[in-house]
């Protein structure tokens, strides 16, 4: 909360500057408050450094905050009270120690009941005080304490509701720009992951496999024959398809793999912390799948078969592409082979052409 930290250095030598002020306007009025205004100067101060250089302090900005909000409203009130006159006079102070509560607070639902407080507490106690003892020099008398607090009671009215509207606009704000990040990283028309996606969850794992150097397994997956498909039946009935085999690969993968459409019949499945046997089991597994239940589209049944290609990108291996030419190596002996199966990259395919240069 970098903002609190300048609040805290700035209410510190606020206060100073208006010891120096003060003094040079009227230095008999000053002396009756001096001790006061040092005293927060210190405490704002000594706060700004446990926040800033402390770890302690860091890591209660929260408690620092609402503790340093209520010490300010009491100095400024102490200070007012001691002077004649001077409650009516700087009231103000409390209505800008009330903005600072709406512009620095971390959450509404610390703000909020500050911001009360803040208004509510000096008025109960100086309208009791005008009513019980009004001998106090800077007392107002119980007409003008009342007239104060219905004001202060609007004021407070007005700040709930600004706090509740700035909370909403911010988490507004907030799921409209996790909606369209969402749609930057989503393929329009099956809902699964794009390019762009694949790359950045590929790096996110990339890192936590730095940590604990387990392989990620590569899938690559293309559906057999698709163009007769959108020969046949018409790019509607080809997008029934993927649509629909997109929604049972979901189902077949962990929650933790990554399903993308990386072409239009093409997909990739990241699949973490996995080894050889649990990749080679997984591509087996959505193949024989999409073999054995026809896809249900607006011309009736179709059976389909892919083809999948299948690698594991170790610690030491290259990025995302050149884990996707090798998988992609494998692919093209799968479709080269007969088509509706599985093939496991080795290190003789690099010499051969990959899925994408055969069509």
């Amino acid at each position: 909360f970098p903002i609190i930290r300048s609040s805290l250095l700035a209410a510190s030598l606020l206060f100073l500057v208006f010891v120096a002020w003060d003094m040079r306007m009227d230095t008999s009025g000053t002396a009756n408050t001096l001790p006061y205004r040092l005293a927060a100067a210190g405490y704002f101060a000594l706060m700004y450094v446990l926040v800033t250089f402390t770890r302690v302090g860091r890591r209660s900005v929260k408690p620092v905050y609402i503790s340093s909000v209520l010490v300010a409203a009491l100095v400024l009130l102490w200070i007012l009270l001691e002077i004649e006159g001077a409650y009516v006079s700087g009231h103000g102070s409390f209505l800008a120690v009330v903005m600072a509560v709406i512009v620095i607070g971390p959450t509404p639902r610390v703000a909020i009941p500050l911001a009360l407080g803040i208004l509510a507490v000096p008025n109960a106690l100086v309208l009791g005080m005008s009513w019980l003892n009004p001998g106090v020099p800077g007392m107002p008398g119980f007409d003008a304490a009342l007239n104060i607090a219905l004001v202060d009671l609007g004021i407070g009215a007005l700040v709930v509701v600004l706090l509740l509207v700035q909370d909403r606009l911010q988490i507004r704000t907030l799921m409209d720009n996790m909606h369209y990040e969402q749609l930057a990283g989503t393929d329009p028309l099956t809902a699964v992951h794009n390019r762009r996606q694949l790359q950045a969850q590929f790096a996110r794992e990339r890192a936590r496999q730095r940590r604990h150097g387990l392989p990620i397994g590569v899938l690559e997956i293309d559906i057999d024959h698709f163009k007769r498909v959108n020969d046949a039946h018409g790019h509607g009935v080809g997008d029934e398809v993927l649509r629909s085999l997109t929604r049972r690969w979901r189902g077949l993968i962990r929650e933790i793999d990554t399903l993308a459409r990386i072409g239009g019949e093409e997909f990739v499945v990241l699949l973490p912390e996995t080894d050889s046997t649990g990749a080679r089991e997984s591509a087996e597994r959505l193949r024989l799948n999409t073999e054995s239940e026809p896809v249900a589209t607006s011309v009736g049944p179709l059976n389909i078969t892919v083809s999948v290609g299948v690698a594991l990108a170790l610690p030491g291996d290259g990025e995302l592409d050149e884990v996707l030419e090798c998988v992609d190596r494998a692919l093209y002996r799968a479709k080269e082979t007969g088509r509706n199966r599985c093939e496991f990259a080795d290190p003789e395919a690099n010499a051969r052409p990959t899925a994408r240069q055969a069509g």
